[in-house]
């Protein structure tokens, strides 16, 4: 019963429903003045069809491609027969018979879909229209329709971009024109384009879109630094850049590359990063600041990819990662390099052994580098050298302060949320290297490196043997594969301090070939003393020199109990070995010596590649070690040269007691540094000695910057009296 009772009231609601509406409907103007418009309407759809020559039968049919291609794209869905128009007439017929056969209960779904289909009419004649207006029709045929103005304008910006995009967009991209698409070029547009190809710091400012983490979508409101980057990278065919980070340097080159791609004809341009996923991110922004361009001043687009694309104009754009491999075969006019410090030594080395056949190529083939520091690696070397004027590159350095918005609040702000070592590293630039490096960072900073006097297959020479001069060479020995180097420093040890004479590197050289260069370098230095790590194939390397080519002045280590290993010559020591292995407790002893010798300048090194290890070779856990993606090679042949110069037949071989000495030195530098003060000079006096007011005499020695306490010549004076007396 209660289902039953239910159901009736169901009807009785819906039943009260329809005859609420059907008196709205009656009593309301709205609804006749949509069925007076529907009528014309249908009078006027009749007399366009009769006028326009579309040959609509219902025998033959046309298909309904044909009609799109007539009356342009739409959003009405048409009445289809096996693929055949059918025409309008039939939504006529269809919606008078609707009309007629209607029932109560569905009069509210009946005038819905009528007023459906009448708005999807009207769309199909205002497309017609629009297009025979497009073809140079009379005003009359627009006239002929009494629209609103809001929804007429509303509905030809809609249909006006359909046909827009349908004509001109590259694969559906109303951002992008495809190739081939004529374009008409007002007076304006072709002065405009004039003064932008002229002028790639006005294109930037003017047309160049970014997204800003803040505000979105803006306009490139460039900094003054940034302009004159734009315009250091117009004039100069090669250029190196020293900048902060978060400055907008990589918006600003690629602000550049996309003018230089725009405006001049079938160039190849490389967009290169530490990585492809960074280099892909790059083109992205430039493909973003593209898409924002008028239409009048794109070139069509052949192809358009994540890592490349490809203009009408000939101009093609790749993005990958940086290696040899990235540029080889290929000629291009720029190559962009970004945050070229962050990449690997070996790599940089062989990337630049591979693109300078491209870039010498032509007269105006561009490179841009640009990066924040990261050491003393093969950036800080090609920045060096520009400022020395060694080679091509304009350098352009900017400092964080010419950023709006950052002054001594800002830079304070930052340190205490970073570390001031940070800070200076990629906010100041400097080349500090590493957190942690065994050497001081102060101390790594001042060292200079100097070109070799001669090169040769890996083997530098900075000084030549010299006579009576004494040598040790310590060895590093690698299977020559992948980035690890088999490497040897030759020293002079003959006096303080001492220096390092020649180096050899080479990531290529067999273990079986390596004995014979060692040879041969270590005869021409006065039959150099040899010590070799012989952790891994070195113990090869050590025999052969030993028994095969018998050399005399091969080093050798012995254990010594609680001692360790203690270098000797000869096998007279029990455990008595070739060379010496880098066990925990000699590169403790060797790093910690290493330290002292180096920041009290006892060695003298001029190498780049010692420096550029030594500002990688930072602590790992309880030891050191080169940082991942970089090498420590010869920083371990320091390691193994600072571990010798403290054993006691390093004494015996030069007479040099380095412990000794290093510990007198500091002892002296205590009692200075612990002596009291008891006077203070105005620098107008020239005193040898004063006396003070409890008859003590004081020496100033010849600098001025010390002072003795005591000066004992007075108790030789009274010794003297004394003697005489008695």
């Amino acid at each position: 019963m209660d289902l039953v009772q239910r159901r009736q009231q169901l009807r009785q609601k819906q039943v009260e429903k329809v005859k609420k509406f059907r008196q709205s409907n009656q009593s309301s103007s709205d609804a006749i003045e949509k069925q007076r418009d529907r009528e014309q309407m249908k009078k006027e759809i009749k007399q366009e069809l009769s006028q326009e020559s579309l040959n609509i039968e219902n025998s033959d049919g046309v298909t309904f491609a044909r009609v799109m291609d007539i009356v342009g794209p739409t959003q009405m869905k048409p009445i289809v027969t096996n693929g055949v128009w059918k025409g309008t007439e039939q939504i006529s017929e269809k919606m008078e018979e609707d009309d007629d056969n209607a029932t109560d209960d569905q009069q509210q779904k009946q005038i819905d879909s009528k007023q459906k289909k009448a708005d999807q009419i009207k769309k199909q004649v205002l497309l017609k229209k629009l297009q025979a207006v497009r073809q140079g029709g009379g005003s009359d045929i627009m006239a002929s329709y009494s629209w609103r103005d809001d929804k007429n304008m509303r509905i030809n910006k809609i249909l006006n971009s359909w046909l827009v995009m349908n004509d001109n967009v590259y694969l559906g991209n109303p951002n992008l024109k495809k190739a081939n698409t004529p374009i008409e070029f007002s007076q304006d547009n072709i002065l405009e384009f004039l003064k932008c190809k002229d002028d790639p710091v006005y294109f930037a400012r003017k047309y160049i879109k970014i997204v800003s983490l803040d505000e979105g979508l803006v306009s490139f409101n460039m900094y003054d630094f940034q302009e004159k980057l734009i315009r250091r990278f117009h004039e100069n065919r090669f250029n190196i850049c020293k900048m902060p980070r978060q400055t907008g340097k990589s918006t600003t080159c690629i602000s550049y590359l996309l003018h230089y791609a725009v405006f001049n004809d079938n160039v190849n341009i490389a967009v290169l990063a530490n990585k492809a996923s960074t280099a892909r991110d790059l083109l992205g922004r430039l493909q973003l600041a593209y898409e924002n361009l008028p239409n009048w001043m794109q070139q069509g687009i052949i192809s358009w990819n994540k890592g490349s694309l490809e203009l009408e104009n000939g101009s093609k754009i790749s993005a990958n990662s940086t290696s040899s491999s990235a540029v080889r075969g290929g000629s291009y006019n720029v190559i962009f390099l970004d945050e070229f410090a962050f990449i690997p030594n070996h790599i940089a080395d062989d990337f630049f052994a591979s693109v300078y056949p491209t870039i010498t190529s032509g007269q105006s083939t561009k490179v841009i580098i640009v990066s924040t520091p990261r050491g003393m690696n093969h950036f800080y070397r090609m920045w060096h050298d520009s400022e020395k004027g060694k080679s091509e590159y304009v350098p352009t350095d900017v400092h964080w302060s010419e950023v709006p918005g950052r002054d001594a609040e800002w830079k304070e702000q930052t340190i205490a949320n970073t570390s001031e070592q940070q800070f200076k590293i990629e906010f100041e630039c400097e080349f500090l290297g590493s957190v942690n490096t065994l050497i001081n960072a102060a101390k790594l900073k001042n060292l200079v490196y100097e070109e070799p006097i001669t090169r040769n297959a890996g083997l530098d020479i900075y000084r030549e043997p010299e006579k009576d001069h004494s040598y040790l060479m310590t060895v590093d020995v690698a299977r020559g594969l992948g980035n690890d180097y088999s490497a040897f420093l030759v020293f002079d040890i003959t006096e303080f301090p001492y220096k390092v004479v020649a180096k050899y590197r080479n990531n290529e050289i067999k273990p079986m070939l390596f004995p014979n260069i060692i040879h041969d370098v270590a005869k021409g230095y006065n039959e150099a003393f040899l010590l070799i790590e012989v952790n891994d194939i070195g113990d090869q390397v050590a025999s052969i020199l030993q028994f095969d080519l018998e050399y005399e002045n091969l080093l050798m280590a012995s254990m010594r109990g609680r001692n360790g290993q203690i270098v000797g010559q000869g096998f007279s020591g029990k455990k008595s070995q070739l060379g010496v292995r880098t066990t925990a407790a000699v590169k403790k002893l060797g790093c910690s010596n290493l330290k002292t010798m180096l920041e009290d300048d006892k060695i003298l090194l001029w190498d780049y590649d010692i420096i550029s290890e030594l500002t990688t070779f930072a602590q790992k856990h309880n030891s050191f070690e080169a940082e991942e993606g970089c090498n420590d090679d010869l920083a371990m042949c320091l390691v193994l040269f600072a571990w010798v110069c403290a054993q006691d037949y390093f004494k015996e071989m030069t007479d040099n007691d380095i412990r000794k000495r290093l510990y007198d030195e500091r002892k002296n530098e205590i009692e200075q540094d612990m002596a009291p003060f008891g006077f203070i000079a105005d620098g107008f006096e020239d005193i040898d000695s004063f006396v003070d007011n409890e008859g003590d005499r004081w020496n100033v020695d010849e600098y001025g910057d010390r002072s003795y306490m005591w000066d004992y010549r007075w108790l030789y004076l009274v010794g003297k009296i004394l003697e005489y007396l008695l």
